[in-house]
């Protein structure tokens, strides 16, 4: 496995309604861009604002019924 961060969100020009996440490697500083979809870039930046929904969205649901049945996520 490879640590990474987030160093980008932002629309993108070749495809509409679509976004691009860059992400950097920690050591070695490399880059990478990735397309995702409308709601993906939604949650990411929801997440990224540490904003407080009145309730919670399906992938917090499932990541919190895997941590009380006892497993974990990588």
């Amino acid at each position: 496995m490879v640590e990474v961060y987030l160093i980008a969100l932002n629309s993108s020009e070749s495809s509409p309604g679509n976004f691009v996440v860059v992400l950097e490697e920690i050591i070695s500083k490399k880059r990478m861009a990735i397309t995702i979809g409308g709601y993906e870039a939604q949650a990411i930046a929801i997440s990224l604002e540490r904003m407080q929904l009145p309730r919670p969205m399906l992938h917090d649901i499932f990541k919190n019924t895997i941590a009380e049945l006892g497993g974990t996520l990588i």
